[in-house]
């Protein structure tokens, strides 16, 4: 039990990766591009553990956020407002793009599982997600999120089995190459998985 609480703010980094972006754009590429640009997401999955550890140490030896110090290291008063530029895009307009996608993302699937009209989904999800976080409570709302990041870690492994994907193509996928048109698959590949904001939630 002391193990599971220990993780549970890494697993609420990990709520914050699997958005409603992220499983759209794989299935899309996988769709289109069979397994070829696998090697794209093994590539912004090892950027992504280099940067979030880079994130966590500098946390632990400063005790300070990215944020935070990005602040504390720009002296000159034009680099410090551009760096909180940065820090304001990356945290305010990126969250809010992505829960934006996430009420969608919720909407959609309940649309298909319950048969309710797309736009009656949307208001129930937001509708609850302003509650759980109207009621203020850290440890709420990490249970919550730590129940469907388990949930959807459940749901892609039984997928995984009962796609049964042959080992030979999956190897193959690991070889970088770059098919006709995949190039903006291959940029959102990366960019749904190596998320900027996260290194300053981390």
């Amino acid at each position: 039990m002391r193990r599971l609480r220990a993780s549970a703010p890494g697993l609420l980094v990990t709520a914050a990766f699997v958005g409603p972006g992220t499983v759209p754009t794989a299935t899309l590429a996988r769709a289109t591009f069979g397994f070829a640009l696998l090697w794209a997401v093994v590539f912004s999955t090892l950027a992504t553990l280099i940067l979030q550890e880079m994130s966590a140490r500098l946390g632990v030896v400063t005790r300070m956020g990215l944020g935070e110090a990005m602040r504390d290291s720009f002296t000159h008063p034009v680099a410090r407002t551009l760096a909180l530029g940065l820090v304001v895009i990356a945290i305010v307009f990126g969250n809010a793009a992505f829960q934006a996608g996430n009420i969608a993302g919720a909407a959609i699937g309940l649309e298909a599982a319950t048969g309710f009209a797309r736009g009656y989904c949307a208001t129930a999800v937001a509708l609850a997600a302003a509650v759980l976080l109207y009621t203020g409570s850290y440890r709420r709302i990490e249970c919550v999120l730590i129940a469907l990041v388990v949930l959807m870690s459940l749901s892609f492994v039984a997928t995984a089995v009962a796609a049964a994907p042959p080992l030979t193509e999956l190897g193959s996928g690991l070889i970088p190459s770059f098919p006709r048109q995949s190039g903006l698959t291959i940029l959102a590949l990366i960019g749904t998985t190596v998320v900027p904001y996260n290194l300053f939630l981390h």
